[in-house]
């Protein structure tokens, strides 16, 4: 009973930690566009990520890096991750190096503050519309071809708010990745689960895995990658 108290109190602290952090890097990112020049903007991209490093160190989360020495700064990744809460949303975009672009879902844009982040480093999707979710992977693919950015799909489509490791993947992150010949990195976060407990509005402190697998090659085809991403999920896994 103490301890499910105490995780709702820790819920409270790190959401009070995570608004604070937002209104600061909300400030910082706006004088930054209104003002920074091109190179400016594009190290802007960055802000989410040590915006959600800070939040996970102030939390009291520590994450142990797997196989990063896998990761190019500097590559272009269809990076996809399991998803089964918010915290796993902060622990993914602090480790990854990369100029990345997420596709999200357009509720969040319809947050305050999260609307301006939204706007300008993710490409939102309607997904009761099969128009609007087509479009926004036309969206992706132009975020892949012409801005040279990598791209986060949870191949899961959704949380996975089930007792299973995962949800079956949905072919979107891995026609991406055939269609443009781009990579896909696979980020696998075991115990996700126990910093915060999925459908509940409870969190602890405590320590994340982070693997990283791949990349996979482009040439495998869309249909063998997704095969062999979700075989290397599930075995971290497991």
């Amino acid at each position: 009973m103490i301890k499910k108290v105490a995780g709702y109190f820790y819920y409270a602290y790190v959401g009070l930690v995570f608004i604070i952090t937002l209104i600061i890097g909300y400030i910082y990112g706006a004088i930054s566009i209104a003002f920074g020049n091109e190179a400016t903007l594009k190290r802007m991209h960055h802000l989410p990520g040590w915006m959600c490093s800070w939040v996970i160190r102030l939390a009291g989360v520590k994450v142990n890096k797997h196989n990063f020495e896998n990761v190019d700064p500097e590559a272009q990744y269809v990076i996809i991750c399991n998803h089964r809460s918010f915290a796993d949303v902060l622990v993914l975009r602090s480790v990854i190096p990369n100029y990345v672009k997420y596709l999200a879902k357009a509720s969040i844009g319809k947050v305050p503050f999260m609307r301006f982040f939204f706007k300008h480093f993710a490409i939102s999707v309607d997904r009761t519309s099969k128009e609007d979710r087509k479009a926004s992977m036309q969206k992706m693919m132009n975020a892949v071809k012409d801005q040279n950015a990598s791209v986060v799909i949870y191949p899961e489509g959704t949380r996975n708010t089930t007792k299973d490791h995962l949800l079956p993947f949905k072919n979107g992150a891995f026609n991406i990745a055939a269609g443009a010949g781009i990579p896909v990195l696979v980020i696998t976060l075991k115990n996700i689960t126990k910093i915060q407990i999925p459908g509940t509005f409870r969190a602890y402190p405590g320590t994340v895995e982070c693997f990283f697998d791949g990349p996979l090659d482009p040439e495998m085809g869309a249909e063998k990658l997704k095969e062999e991403s979700y075989k290397i999920m599930m075995e971290r896994l497991s």
